[in-house]
């Protein structure tokens, strides 16, 4: 089967990239040029991510979902969203209260340094996730534009590798090129979220234990949101509402951060113009999030999975919006095998050769199985229009 990757596409996943690589560094300016942090403070916040979400959590992830027990979690949801959520508040949280307690004890001074932490442990994870990330699907799409997809595949046998390949082409050849540039969205939210953990850990770390329980409060905070995003994601289908939720939780974070910081900044790092600028950051939060809720829910077109090839012509979808489509060369004599099954909105089906002929058309079509029966050969164009709708269409030659 040949993929193609919309231009548009590979551009925004290039935008994507490059914000990657800019946010880190502009917080980094912010903060030490406006608020006179430290600059090491930063770099160990960088390094604690590394070491303890990507190395320790990451090789104690790997080992603990691939035993039997890794298994059962794996296939409920809900054990996959909390065990995540834990383990990522459990070992990154922990490494802030380490640092904060030893390689940056003598930076307590200043408590503006623990925000600066904050920005760079929350800004690697941006530059991880969005670069990384990006720069991979970058690579795969020039490929698969190239028509070099079985390059991608060249030596792999294993089945569930190869499905999962799969559908990553299906994914990058079928999202829209605009939810790309989401990630950057969800992206400044995850930062807010670590900048504000960072507050509650560095004043739990500097009082002498007279605050101590921030810290086990962090990790709970951490492990609740991230589990909310998981969990939600699996039952709602639409990307604008889970990133409403996930700025409203945000926010209520960085309103405990503001309160803390607050109560127990020392004078000299507690001055008027940083908290004014913290609760300006809530109030843009909680803005952002009503634009989102109020103007994005909308917007979803296509949620789901696409596969068309020389046999087969595979939709399944919990949001069809539009209109999604495949070719398929068939002789005459050829038989494809229907399935529809609609369970809810309206899908209207059309199936014609080159010539502009119908094999098959139907107007707000059914749940049902049938056969249609190819008169003619040639090469036949395959459409799947939806209005709201949820459910999958199948085609499949016989």
């Amino acid at each position: 089967m040949e993929y193609s990757v919309p231009t548009l596409s590979i551009v925004f996943m290039s935008v994507v990239a490059l914000a990657g690589i800019a946010i880190p560094i502009i917080l980094f300016l912010i903060f030490r040029k406006k608020y006179k942090t430290d600059i090491v403070p930063f770099f160990v916040g960088c390094s604690v991510f590394i070491v303890f979400a990507l190395m320790i959590e990451g090789s104690i992830n790997i080992l603990i979902l691939k035993s039997s027990a890794g298994k059962a979690i794996q296939g409920n949801i809900w054990l996959y969203g909390i065990f995540g959520g834990l383990m990522a508040g459990l070992f990154e949280e922990t490494g802030r209260f380490t640092a904060f307690k030893t390689v940056l004890k003598k930076y307590r001074h200043n408590d503006m340094n623990g925000l600066m932490y904050g920005a760079g442990h929350g800004g690697f994870e941006v530059f991880y996730i969005l670069v990384f990330g990006m720069v991979s699907n970058i690579v795969m799409a020039v490929m698969l534009n190239a028509g070099n997809a079985d390059k991608l595949t060249a030596g792999i046998s294993d089945s569930v590798r190869l499905q999962s390949l799969y559908a990553a082409f299906t994914a990058l050849s079928t999202t829209s090129p605009a939810t790309f540039l989401l990630s950057i969205v969800e992206r400044f939210a995850a930062l807010a979220l670590h900048i504000s953990l960072s507050v509650l850990v560095w004043f739990a770390a500097k009082s002498n234990g007279q605050c101590f329980w921030f810290y086990p409060l962090a990790i709970l905070i951490h492990a609740a949101v991230n589990a909310v995003a998981v969990i939600l994601s699996k039952y709602v289908s639409s990307v604008w509402i889970v990133l409403f939720v996930l700025y409203l939780l945000t926010a209520f974070c960085v309103f405990v951060a503001i309160k803390v910081w607050q109560k127990y900044a020392t004078s000299n790092s507690t001055n008027k113009k940083s908290i004014t600028s913290a609760k300006s950051a809530l109030l843009v939060m909680i803005l952002f999030a009503l634009i989102i809720i109020v103007t994005g829910c909308t917007k979803d077109t296509f949620s789901g999975s696409k596969t068309g090839n020389d046999h087969q012509f595979l939709v399944d979808f919990d949001v069809l919006n539009t209109t999604v489509d495949s070719k398929m060369p068939l002789l005459e004599g050829d038989r494809i095998g229907t399935t529809i099954d609609i369970q809810k909105g309206k899908v209207d089906i059309v199936v014609e050769n080159e010539d502009g002929e119908f094999a098959y058309r139907g107007h707000e079509v059914e749940s049902g199985r049938f056969t249609i029966e190819i008169q003619e050969a040639g090469t036949y164009h395959f459409v799947v229009t939806g209005t709201k709708a949820k459910g999958s269409v199948h085609f499949m030659k016989r």
